[in-house]
Protein backbone atom coordinates (compact mmCIF):
# COMPACT_ATOMS: atom_id res chain seq x y z
CA UNK A 1 0.00 0.00 0.00
CA UNK A 2 1.27 3.32 -0.73
CA UNK A 3 0.90 6.44 1.01
CA UNK A 4 0.92 10.02 0.99
CA UNK A 5 0.02 13.13 3.21
CA UNK A 6 -0.36 16.77 3.10
CA UNK A 7 -0.18 18.04 7.02
CA UNK A 8 -1.23 21.29 7.80
CA UNK A 9 0.66 23.67 10.17
CA UNK A 10 -1.83 22.46 12.62
CA UNK A 11 -0.30 19.09 12.16
CA UNK A 12 -3.37 17.62 11.25
CA UNK A 13 -3.28 15.15 8.24
CA UNK A 14 -5.50 17.85 5.56
CA UNK A 15 -5.22 15.45 2.12
CA UNK A 16 -4.33 11.70 1.74
CA UNK A 17 -3.41 9.71 -1.32
CA UNK A 18 -3.18 5.84 -1.04
CA UNK A 19 -2.77 3.35 -3.85
CA UNK A 20 -2.92 -0.24 -4.09
CA UNK A 21 -2.17 -2.81 -6.72
CA UNK A 22 -5.45 -2.49 -8.32
CA UNK A 23 -7.48 0.68 -6.24
CA UNK A 24 -6.47 4.09 -5.19
CA UNK A 25 -8.11 7.34 -4.14
CA UNK A 26 -7.58 11.07 -2.80
CA UNK A 27 -9.36 12.15 -0.15
CA UNK A 28 -9.34 14.94 3.13
CA UNK A 29 -11.44 12.10 4.94
CA UNK A 30 -9.94 10.07 7.62
CA UNK A 31 -13.07 7.29 7.42
CA UNK A 32 -12.74 6.95 3.91
CA UNK A 33 -9.32 6.53 4.22
CA UNK A 34 -10.21 3.89 7.01
CA UNK A 35 -12.79 2.63 5.27
CA UNK A 36 -10.31 1.97 1.97
CA UNK A 37 -7.36 0.53 4.32
CA UNK A 38 -9.80 -2.10 5.91
CA UNK A 39 -10.70 -3.00 2.39
CA UNK A 40 -7.35 -3.26 1.25
CA UNK A 41 -5.39 -5.55 3.54
CA UNK A 42 -1.98 -4.77 3.14
CA UNK A 43 1.41 -6.16 5.44
CA UNK A 44 3.38 -3.01 3.73
CA UNK A 45 2.86 0.76 4.18
CA UNK A 46 5.15 2.61 1.46
CA UNK A 47 5.90 5.90 1.37
CA UNK A 48 8.48 8.82 0.22
CA UNK A 49 10.31 9.94 3.69
CA UNK A 50 7.28 8.02 5.18
CA UNK A 51 9.59 6.90 8.08
CA UNK A 52 10.66 10.72 9.52
CA UNK A 53 7.84 12.34 8.25
CA UNK A 54 4.06 10.41 7.47
CA UNK A 55 4.01 7.94 9.82
CA UNK A 56 3.90 10.24 13.19
CA UNK A 57 1.04 11.80 12.35
CA UNK A 58 -0.56 8.56 10.43
CA UNK A 59 0.00 6.66 13.93
CA UNK A 60 -1.15 10.21 15.69
CA UNK A 61 -4.33 9.91 13.69
CA UNK A 62 -7.63 8.10 13.93
CA UNK A 63 -5.99 5.01 11.15
CA UNK A 64 -3.33 3.92 13.87
CA UNK A 65 -5.14 0.97 14.98
CA UNK A 66 -5.15 -0.38 11.10
CA UNK A 67 -1.40 0.64 10.88
CA UNK A 68 0.03 -1.32 14.36
CA UNK A 69 0.78 -4.59 13.05
CA UNK A 70 2.58 -2.93 9.36
CA UNK A 71 6.04 -2.61 7.54
CA UNK A 72 6.64 0.94 7.11
CA UNK A 73 9.10 0.96 3.54
CA UNK A 74 10.79 4.27 3.03
CA UNK A 75 11.63 5.10 -0.73
CA UNK A 76 13.70 8.52 0.24
CA UNK A 77 16.82 6.23 2.04
CA UNK A 78 16.56 3.40 -0.55
CA UNK A 79 16.52 6.17 -3.16
CA UNK A 80 19.51 7.82 -1.53
CA UNK A 81 21.01 4.13 -1.63
CA UNK A 82 20.41 2.67 -4.80
CA UNK A 83 20.47 5.66 -7.25
CA UNK A 84 23.54 7.67 -5.68
CA UNK A 85 24.16 8.83 -8.86
CA UNK A 86 21.30 11.73 -8.67
CA UNK A 87 21.97 14.50 -6.38
CA UNK A 88 18.19 15.11 -6.03
CA UNK A 89 16.16 12.44 -4.16
CA UNK A 90 12.82 14.42 -4.13
CA UNK A 91 9.60 12.95 -6.18
CA UNK A 92 9.21 14.29 -9.35
CA UNK A 93 6.54 15.79 -9.16
CA UNK A 94 5.73 16.85 -12.98
CA UNK A 95 1.94 17.65 -12.14
CA UNK A 96 2.99 20.89 -11.29
CA UNK A 97 4.03 24.37 -12.72
CA UNK A 98 3.90 27.89 -12.08
CA UNK A 99 -0.25 27.60 -11.81
CA UNK A 100 -0.22 24.34 -9.90
CA UNK A 101 1.79 24.60 -7.27
CA UNK A 102 -0.04 22.55 -4.57
CA UNK A 103 1.25 19.02 -3.61
CA UNK A 104 -1.51 15.86 -5.01
CA UNK A 105 -0.96 13.30 -2.22
CA UNK A 106 -2.61 10.76 -4.82
CA UNK A 107 0.24 11.13 -7.70
CA UNK A 108 2.56 11.55 -4.87
CA UNK A 109 2.04 7.98 -3.94
CA UNK A 110 1.33 6.70 -7.44
CA UNK A 111 4.70 8.34 -7.95
CA UNK A 112 6.48 6.15 -4.94
CA UNK A 113 5.24 3.09 -6.75
CA UNK A 114 7.18 3.69 -9.06
CA UNK A 115 10.01 4.85 -7.54
CA UNK A 116 9.79 1.39 -5.02
CA UNK A 117 9.63 -0.71 -8.28
CA UNK A 118 12.30 0.91 -10.03
CA UNK A 119 14.62 0.55 -6.90
CA UNK A 120 13.70 -3.44 -6.68
CA UNK A 121 14.94 -4.09 -10.33
CA UNK A 122 17.96 -1.60 -9.43
CA UNK A 123 18.57 -3.49 -6.07
CA UNK A 124 18.53 -6.77 -8.45
CA UNK A 125 21.17 -5.56 -10.86
CA UNK A 126 23.37 -5.46 -8.38
CA UNK A 127 25.80 -8.33 -7.85
CA UNK A 128 25.12 -10.51 -6.02
CA UNK A 129 28.01 -9.90 -3.22
CA UNK A 130 27.09 -6.59 -2.70
CA UNK A 131 23.25 -6.96 -2.73
CA UNK A 132 24.22 -9.56 0.07
CA UNK A 133 26.40 -7.01 2.20
CA UNK A 134 24.06 -4.56 1.75
CA UNK A 135 21.50 -6.59 3.06
CA UNK A 136 23.24 -7.96 5.82
CA UNK A 137 24.81 -4.21 6.74
CA UNK A 138 21.19 -2.27 6.77
CA UNK A 139 18.28 -5.26 7.29
CA UNK A 140 17.72 -3.90 10.72
CA UNK A 141 18.46 0.00 9.74
CA UNK A 142 14.96 1.17 10.71
CA UNK A 143 15.34 2.98 7.11
CA UNK A 144 16.11 -0.15 5.42
CA UNK A 145 14.52 -2.65 7.23
CA UNK A 146 11.15 -2.36 5.50
CA UNK A 147 12.99 -1.99 1.97
CA UNK A 148 15.11 -5.59 3.07
CA UNK A 149 11.61 -7.41 4.54
CA UNK A 150 9.57 -6.88 1.51
CA UNK A 151 12.48 -7.63 -0.87
CA UNK A 152 12.85 -11.17 0.92
CA UNK A 153 9.17 -11.65 1.33
CA UNK A 154 8.81 -11.14 -2.71
CA UNK A 155 12.45 -12.19 -4.18
CA UNK A 156 15.23 -14.14 -3.11
CA UNK A 157 18.30 -11.79 -1.59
Amino acid sequence: MFIDLEVGYDKKIRDIGIASDQEHIHTSSLKEASTFLEKHSATYIIGHNIINFDKEFLLQSSLNSLLQDKIFVDTLPVSLLLFNEKTFHSLPKNYKDEDNFLNDPLKDALLCKKLFFDAVAKFQTLPQLQRNILYTLLKEHELFRGFFSCYQRYSRV
